[in-house]
């Protein structure tokens, strides 16, 4: 499908990036967190830049604000594993935040390699569009920061859908894209009802078919609105299903027709997965 605008054709010109984008193929492959393997960590510029060479159209980050307004790429909720903290990360300072390590990859003779700044991530991609995750709580300071970097052609913000964080965006004078996390109709309404935001496109999560928003006529109503649709692949490790079981894991393990082939066509135009190689590859020889 090609799409003449995205959302409110208001926005056109910030939504141009990713308009072009989603006209060139689809769907668009979103890699989560950024692709790690090897001696590569999740949510770091060599993440970023692997994902990139490996097929990626969007890389997906997190982002977490330190105690003195500082922002770093990280998924609060996983400092046990990397650093071994027994301590919620967003308790912590700058200074304590530069001072951890992902000792797993870090040996006495290695160079360091620990947190990183959003800034960093933000200046060394200037052509790669960005989806921002996990930062909605400090969308207050967060947005103005952002400006900084003229970047809201190349930023795909989401969260959940809360009237709070809508307002938050639909205050803020720079218009960046949004993307709202779905699981409900009434999550639906309130997003495209919503005056003053960028909606360009929509995170549907629905676990079984009996959901309103699993239906094929439900993705053609979005894009009659001019709305991208992304659907999840990821296996998270609560083995939730986001999109009906349609995961990287059945693709990978058994048959990609059976996973990424049912998302393709449910009418994604996004995919987010673990796995961008493996899927633009499926892709390609779908064609």
């Amino acid at each position: 499908m090609r799409f003449a605008a995205l959302g409110n054709p208001t926005y056109v010109d910030i939504n141009r990036r990713l308009l072009a984008a989603a006209n060139a193929r689809t769907p668009l492959v979103a890699v989560h967190r950024g692709q790690n393997a090897g001696s590569v960590v999740e949510n770091t510029a060599k993440a970023v830049r692997a994902a990139i060479v490996s097929g990626a159209d969007i890389v997906e980050i997190d982002v977490i604000e330190s105690t003195d307004g500082d922002f770093f790429t990280f998924h609060n909720g996983y400092e046990e594993a990397y650093f071994g903290l027994d301590r919620d990360i967003l308790t912590l300072s700058t200074s304590e935040l530069e001072e951890l390590q992902f000792d797993l990859y870090v040996s006495a003779e290695a160079e360091k390699y620990g947190l990183e700044r959003l800034s960093l991530i933000l200046s060394s991609f200037p052509e790669t569009i960005l989806n921002i995750d996990r930062s909605w709580d400090y969308w207050d300071r967060l947005l103005p920061y952002m400006d900084e970097f003229e970047c809201a052609d190349r930023v795909l913000l989401k969260s959940p859908v809360s009237e709070e964080w809508l307002g938050k965006l639909a205050s803020h004078p720079v218009k960046y894209p949004y993307m709202p996390i779905v699981k409900t109709m009434q999550d639906v309404e309130l997003a495209l009802n919503w005056p003053d935001i960028n909606l360009v496109a929509v995170e549907i999560v629905a676990a079984s078919t009996d959901c309103a928003l699993a239906s094929p006529s439900f993705v053609e109503q979005l894009h009659e609105r001019n709305l991208l649709v992304q659907l999840n692949a990821l296996n998270l490790p609560n083995r939730v299903p986001l999109f009906l079981g349609w995961d990287d894991e059945v693709s990978v393990l058994d048959e990609p027709e059976k996973g990424w082939g049912r998302l393709v066509d449910h009418g994604a135009d996004i995919i987010q997965t673990d796995w961008p190689m493996l899927l633009r590859h499926f892709l390609a020889s779908r064609k």
